[in-house]
């Protein structure tokens, strides 16, 4: 393999003291064959090492993120070189600094997609009692996996929350047992707590993937560990995520209600907006998936953060989102 060596990078925005680090870098290994590859990092440490090794004449080159090409920015008589070889998400994730501990690729069972998209085509229907669900599968986080009084939660609609409850019946997930809810076993209860939603993006994933080439890893329900210069190593989770022609798309997923001072999109906004370039680099992308409508001021924040948006009734066209959000 190719030895590498880490270099520590203070201020990532401090475009002197990078070309410093650079020039320093240069001189170090100044017996050795130097190539700048300047995909990656912020834009002033690629301009900052652009300049410095163009100063000295030295190569550099950029990938360019769809067609997988080394494009030669300098030292441009050198012929632009296709990278054919398609990397898994554990490759790209270690590369960024990050170790997945646990990684699913398992497809979902034909039943809990039939169930998701029951939920899915009836969304005005069974929307908001996802989220009273959602509210009952958590308070079941016991040794007997039993929830709450179903009697106690303030439904805004007591037919659409019982029907809901006898679809995840019927699924086998849970059942009835007078004024509360028995799950059949931690699997069960997670599932019901939001589970199904992401089982069901991971699908459309795979499904997008058979009429699309350049998608060519995908997982869900992901858990990584990234190590900081000092102390423990801090944990994430990534609801989806698949790689579309090396380039990571993220995407976060969110059954709960949002509204009023409810910050759950904002809180995945900006979880998103600080893992994409950690994760995947400049060119990663991220995407936030809500099963009920998008609050105004949150769709405003994405945008300003460049993080899509697929919400509510969006999702029956689910195929043509994802395809704009690869674009």
């Amino acid at each position: 393999g190719i030895e590498t060596v880490q270099i520590d990078i203070p201020n990532a925005w401090d475009i002197q003291a990078i070309q410093q680090t650079i020039a320093e870098l240069i001189v170090e290994y100044c017996d050795t064959e130097l190539k700048l590859n300047a995909t990656g990092g912020t834009k002033p440490m690629s301009i900052a090492a652009y300049e410095e090794f163009r100063s000295q004449d030295l190569p550099v080159y950029y990938v360019h993120p769809e067609s997988g090409s080394m494009i030669w920015m300098h030292d441009k008589e050198q012929p632009v070189h296709n990278i054919s070889e398609r990397i898994k998400l554990e490759t790209l994730l270690a590369a960024h600094g990050a170790n997945v501990i646990e990684i699913h690729r398992n497809r979902p069972r034909s039943k809990d997609i039939e169930l998701a998209q029951t939920i899915i085509n009836s969304i005005d229907h069974y929307g908001h009692a996802v989220s009273e669900l959602n509210s009952l599968a958590y308070s079941a986080q016991n040794a007997a996996l039993k929830s709450n009084m179903i009697s106690a939660i303030d439904s805004t609609n007591r037919e659409a929350l019982e029907d809901l409850i006898d679809l995840f019946d019927m699924h086998g997930s849970l059942s009835q047992k007078g004024d509360q809810l028995q799950f059949r076993d931690k699997n069960s209860r997670q599932f019901v707590n939001g589970l199904w939603f992401e089982s069901w993006v991971y699908h459309q994933i795979i499904q997008l993937g058979h009429s699309t080439p350049g998608i060519h890893d995908m997982a869900y329900d992901l858990t990584l560990d990234r190590q900081l210069e000092r102390g423990k190593p801090v944990r994430n989770q990534l609801d989806t995520a698949f790689l579309h022609n090396n380039r990571l798309h993220i995407i976060e997923c969110k059954t709960r209600r949002m509204k009023g001072k409810d910050t759950t999109g904002t809180d995945a906004l900006y979880k998103l907006e600080a893992l994409k370039p950690i994760m995947g680099g400049l060119q990663a992308r991220a995407m936030l998936i809500s099963l009920l409508p998008v609050p105004d001021h949150d769709k405003t924040r994405a945008s300003e953060l460049g993080i899509s948006i697929l919400e509510s009734r969006q999702l029956t066209d689910a195929q043509a989102q994802f395809k704009q959000f690869m674009s």
